[in-house]
């Protein structure tokens, strides 16, 4: 067979070796394309799956494997199952079993040869261990949920005949990812739970089938929104939140003066901005660094960037940062008042982690979640809702989509992807003494607050750079009387 398609390889050999793995290193590395893989002589490709692969990584330069789903077939090409893929999990995959089929994965070359190949020690579990040197150096993974490969099963199959020996090796390189023996709880209780996790992942892609892509999906959705608001709200949006009151203005100095003494920009500094908006913050860190890239969702944000920065060094960007691709490491990385409006926060801390250099900083300034202030406000306005009848005409035509952050949760997900030094500090503490909005239960009257506003102010202000400076265990008790936090974290 191979004789009578032989002027269509690029090369091959027929000779002894030391087992599949090695094998299969040796045609790679024999190989000439950018994007590799490698099939069983019994397995097949779907048709239109190697022009969706290619078509997806030459758009996509920040995913370095992309998969699908594989139909089962019989010795016969007939159709007896289908091996229903899901969004790569690591834990999922450690403690249940591999969730990316192998026929219907395809990675890029320099990936491949960056970690060394196969383990050639491996007769069964290879492709399983590949996947986990993948996660654990941060590479990025792609599902598509869409069939691209056929799986043979027939009684003198590999897969079929030495089953037992294939799980035994999957167990060892699980362990040896864990650096231990699984325990018996984690072989009954988290085994089960990750069964579980991965059927409901699997339930929730087949419920919003005829949806496309579900992670994709609620992404737009989400974005989508917020675009149409800050298009929107673009012209008034910088007045509004840092000039239009005295508190406004005492919030900015306070947020200027944690975020310069965070950042420490430097003149040779290539740093990124998450979410520019109308270029606040652009304006002053760019005189500081040595370029800046700048990215927004909004075009109409962008405008007034633009209107408002001077200086040359900066790169502005209108796209999605959740699907912003870019080949490019950043020394330092920055977002004021954003991150709370991006969809999906672990993709959000996995994209910074891809885009900042070894040993470069993060600084994140985001609204604080849960405090005394939230609390109080939710209640009034359940309280509200419940009594008064409100004039929905009143309401805004253009709303937004925002997620306040637990500032602990954020500094687990930072130190989850390889951050170290993680630390949280209040920036804007505000008892609840200021009237905030039409739902606020004000504790000191309008009248009152008018005259001692500016000595509120400055106590609390001043209370918040006392609290910088005092031990972590205190500064998170004082998280809970905050309007916003700044988490400050190194990449390792």
């Amino acid at each position: 067979i191979i004789k009578k398609y032989e002027k269509y390889l690029a090369h091959w050999v027929s000779e002894k070796d030391n087992g599949q793995s090695h094998a299969i290193n040796k045609g790679l590395q024999k190989s000439t394309g950018d994007i590799l893989a490698y099939l069983n002589s019994d397995d097949t490709y779907l048709k239109g799956t190697l022009h969706c692969v290619v078509k997806y990584l030459q758009k996509h330069p920040g995913v370095e494997l992309i998969y699908g789903n594989v139909y089962f077939i019989n010795d016969h090409d007939r159709r007896i199952g289908k091996w229903k893929a899901i969004d790569y999990d690591f834990d999922i995959h450690l403690y249940d079993s591999s969730i990316i089929p192998q026929s219907a994965a395809f990675w890029r070359r320099d990936v491949f040869f960056e970690i060394g190949g196969f383990s050639e020690n491996l007769k069964f579990a290879m492709d399983g261990d590949f996947w986990f040197r993948l996660a654990r150096r941060g590479y990025r993974f792609h599902f598509v949920n869409k069939p691209f490969a056929n799986f043979r099963l027939h009684d003198s199959s590999k897969s079929v005949r030495l089953k037992k020996l294939h799980k035994f090796e999957a167990q060892r390189v699980r362990e040896r990812i864990l650096g231990r023996p699984f325990t018996n709880y984690e072989k009954i209780i988290k085994r089960f739970c990750a069964k579980l996790r991965k059927k409901w992942k699997r339930l929730k892609l087949d419920i919003l089938k005829t949806k496309g892509d579900t992670i994709g999906l609620e992404l737009q959705i989400w974005s989508d929104k917020n675009k149409k608001y800050f298009d929107y709200d673009a012209e008034s949006f910088a007045d509004k939140r840092w000039l239009s009151s005295q508190k406004a203005r005492y919030d900015y100095e306070l947020t200027k003066e944690f975020l310069l003494r965070s950042l420490t920009a430097k003149s040779n500094d290539n740093i990124l901005e998450v979410g520019c908006g109308p270029g606040v913050w652009t304006a002053l860190i760019s005189e500081k660094c040595k370029c800046l890239t700048a990215v927004d969702i909004s075009d109409n944000m962008i405008k007034q960037a633009k209107s408002r920065v001077k200086m040359r060094n900066v790169k502005f960007l209108q796209a999605d940062f959740v699907r912003y691709e870019d080949t490019q490491l950043y020394d330092k990385l920055f977002s004021v008042r954003v991150i709370e409006y991006l969809p999906n926060l672990i993709s959000t801390v996995r994209k910074i982690s891809r885009l900042v250099k070894n040993n470069g900083k993060v600084s994140i300034i985001t609204k604080t979640a849960p405090t005394l202030i939230t609390i109080r406000a939710n209640l009034w306005q359940n309280l509200k809702s419940i009594l008064i009848r409100r004039n929905e005409t009143s309401r805004p035509s253009v709303r937004y989509s925002m997620k306040m952050i637990n500032p602990l949760e954020l500094r687990r997900i930072f130190m989850q992807f390889g951050f170290k030094q993680v630390d949280i500090f209040p920036v804007i503490l505000r008892f609840p003494l200021f009237i905030h909005d039409r739902y606020s239960l004000p504790f000191v009257n309008v009248h009152y607050e008018r005259i001692y506003e500016r000595i509120l102010l400055n106590l609390c202000n001043g209370l918040s750079r006392i609290v910088r400076r005092m031990p972590k265990i205190l500064r998170y008790a004082f998280l809970f009387f905050s309007e916003t936090y700044l988490l400050e974290a190194e990449k390792q």
